[in-house]
């Protein structure tokens, strides 16, 4: 069943599959014995991620306190899978490591089933499960939102374009750090995925036009197993619609940053994880810290410390030297 008004702009169009797509997978959910276990392990994140893009490009063209409304909710609900989804990587990382074993389930163990509680309550008293949630979810929203009209796309474009800007910004004037792995390599990262997301909502409204690679430096971008990625697989155009234009080797670009960048962050972060459960040990046992500290840094492609000198190096590259950010947002220009 779909939750919508008898009248569907394009906008409610682009967010209806998608919220029939977390209804379903919550009615499939309330018939396990843990109804939020079962959502967890479904792979409603990714659903979710595809709605919370939409609302946000939604408050950010047409009505945001609306959007907004729609947006909180789906983060709410993404916050929580997020969380649950890094405790249990940490604790399969680490419960498999003798002398770590114990503090990792007991640490990442805790830590997921709080989230898990968590979940279950919202998702039970939110009214998810019973789908009271969803009962005219979009019915209000603003239906004057027309991809066909240039003034409409024109405003779509400019966000598109102010939110690279703002991330580009906000690295200059050392907002995002990538020093910081948490509020700065994550948040940086976390911004440009934006993006991608975007691409991947929007029904084939942007399209990846392919171009060769001829400034040699913009070549270390598109490597096999980015230009195969299925991220970068792109909806058809919907008929009649024209697409917004990204060259094939930017789009890489932002494809290849994101990866990186996802493998720095997932360094850094099961660095200070394991440094957490090292100060879980008895302050007696020196030597198996130092044995178990040897081991897990021998394990590792670098040296943590490496992480925000490289995150930083791709990152200035990537903004100053190839100008990737600014040149997405002149082929959405191009495109209105």
């Amino acid at each position: 069943m779909t939750y919508l008004a008898v009248e569907i702009s394009p906008m409610k169009a682009l967010l209806a599959p998608y919220i029939d797509e977390l209804q379903a997978i919550l009615k499939k959910s309330t018939r396990q014995p843990d109804p939020a276990l079962a959502f967890y392990k479904s792979g409603a994140r990714n659903t979710l991620f595809r709605l919370e893009a939409l609302a946000r490009i939604g408050r950010g063209t047409t009505d945001k306190k609306k959007f907004d409304l729609l947006y909180n909710r789906f983060k709410q609900l993404e916050d929580i899978l997020g969380a649950m989804d890094y405790a249990e990587a940490m604790m399969k990382l680490f419960s498999s490591k003798k002398g770590l074993s114990t503090q990792a389930k007991s640490y990442f163990g805790k830590l997921f089933t709080e989230e898990l509680r968590q979940l279950n309550l919202i998702l039970s008293e939110d009214g998810w499960l019973n789908g009271e949630v969803f009962s005219g979810m979009l019915g209000q929203l603003d239906s004057s939102f027309d991809f066909k009209d240039d003034k409409s796309r024109k405003s779509l474009s400019e966000f598109l374009s102010d939110e690279l800007e703002k991330v580009e910004k906000q690295y200059r004037n050392g907002e995002l750090n990538p020093h910081d792995t948490e509020g700065g390599l994550h948040e940086f990262r976390r911004k440009i995925r934006w993006f991608s997301i975007y691409a991947a909502s929007l029904n084939g409204l942007i399209q990846i036009k392919k171009v060769p690679a001829t400034e040699e430096r913009l070549k270390k971008y598109c490597t096999p197993e980015i230009v195969k990625s299925p991220f970068n697989k792109l909806p058809s155009v919907p008929k009649g619609i024209k697409p917004f234009e990204i060259q094939s080797t930017y789009f890489y670009a932002l494809s290849w940053m994101i990866d990186e960048l996802g493998k720095l962050k997932d360094l850094a972060l099961e660095n200070e994880a394991f440094e957490k459960l090292l100060q879980l040990l008895p302050a007696d046992k020196k030597e198996l810290k130092s044995a178990l500290k040897k081991d897990f840094r021998s394990s590792l492609s670098f040296a943590p410390e490496e992480v925000p000198v490289r995150a930083e190096s791709a990152i200035d590259d990537f903004i100053y030297r190839d100008r990737v950010l600014m040149r997405i947002g002149r082929d959405l220009a191009r495109s209105c």
